[in-house]
Formats: structure tokens, sequence, C-alpha cells
């Protein structure tokens, strides 16, 4: 009988990690190509991603075309989404992406690598100057700290992470390239992802063991 007992009991446990793990409660949401692979082009954004204000590009370590000339990878590696911003009041690069199954109420932590890539380019600015990337969902603005370009080949990856609450089921992740000051700016982005905030990790593993009990 005691082992009986003490199967059921981690037969209970066990169901309330899966639960845990479910995608039904959100325990990370799903970003369709949060790594940006995809086909080095000029003028598209990597597959899963769409231009919101003018375009964006595909990019690998090393740059392409003027793009990020010697930049290494991101600890996500391989290709990345480059955003342009030109300055003085011009046009600027955007990319968003629908992203369902959210919890509304709940917190959320988006992650993302994010550099000043640089354009080595003849053009009226070089697009090394300072800037940020940032990222808007649920009406809220997340920005990455202010860079400024160390050097074409000496470019650095950095890591974000910023937290927001989910206001309805299906939202909009868009990035963008801002430019501080008037000269224009590069960004790159890579290994983008959004978890539940710590805090509500725990509050789903309540739930789980809860139901466990109201099952017993």
């Amino acid at each position: 009988m005691k082992m009986d007992l003490c199967r059921y009991t981690i037969c209970g446990l066990a169901a309330g990690i899966a639960f845990c793990m479910t995608p039904s409660v959100a325990f990370g949401q799903a970003i369709t190509n949060g790594s940006m692979t995809g086909p080095v082009n000029i003028g598209s954004p990597p597959p899963g991603w769409a231009s919101v204000s003018t375009d964006g590009d595909t990019i690998g370590p090393g740059g392409f075309s003027g793009w990020a000339t010697g930049i290494g990878p991101s600890n996500d590696g391989g290709t990345f989404l480059a955003l342009l911003n030109n300055g003085g009041g011009g046009a600027f690069d955007a990319a968003a992406q629908v992203i369902n199954g959210f919890t509304v109420g709940t917190a959320y932590t988006l992650l993302f690598e994010y550099s000043n890539v640089g354009l080595d380019s003849s053009a009226a600015s070089n697009y090394a100057n300072p800037g940020f990337i940032r990222a808007n969902i649920a009406g809220v603005n997340l920005d990455s700290s202010l860079l400024s370009h160390d050097g074409f080949g000496s470019q650095r990856w950095f890591n974000f992470s910023g937290s927001f609450v989910a206001t309805s089921v299906t939202m909009t992740l868009t990035f963008s390239a801002e430019r501080s000051g008037s000269g224009g700016y590069a960004g790159g982005i890579d290994g983008v992802s959004i978890i539940p905030a710590p805090g509500t990790i725990g509050l789903f593993a309540a739930a789980g063991l809860a139901a466990i009990r109201r099952r017993r």
C-alpha cells in the first residue's frame, strides 16, 4: 500500500512537471525563426519576418555588400537581421512578426542579441554612428543600450533582456533601427526569444501542483 502511494505521488509530481512544460501554459512563446536564419539578401529580412517600414536585410558573419564589414558571428551564429536608419529624419528599416499563444496579464521576458554593425558606404552619411535597436510589443518600447561603432572588423554583440505584460493572446513584435543624432545607423539583431518572466514560472508550477491535489 505504501509503495502504491509512493508511486502515485511520484507520478503526480511528474504530471505536474509535464503540465508546467506544455505550450498551453506559455512556457516560452514560439517565435518563427528567432535565429534569423536565411539566405543572405539585401532588401529582404530573414524568413518568418516581414518588412513594415522600408525593408530589412539578411546578413551573415563577415558582412555583405558593405553591410557589417568584418563582423564576427553572434552567440546564436549564422545570419542575422540588419536594420538601417538613414538619419536626419529619413527612412528607417523595421521588421515584425505576429506571435500567438500569450496569456493575457502574464509577464514575459524578451531576449535578443544586438550590435552596431555599420554600413561601409559612400552614401550621404556613413551609417556607423551611435544608435540603438527598439523592440515594440504590447504597446511597450523596449530599447537596447546606445551603441557607438567599434570599427569595421571589431563590432561586438551584446545581450538584451526586457519585460512586458501580455495585453492580448496574439501580439506583434516589431524591431526597428533608431539613431542618435543626425547621422545614419545600422544595427543587427539575432537570437530572439520570449519566455515567461521568472516569477511567472513559479506560478505555473503552483498551478500544476494545485491541479494534482484536486484530482487526488
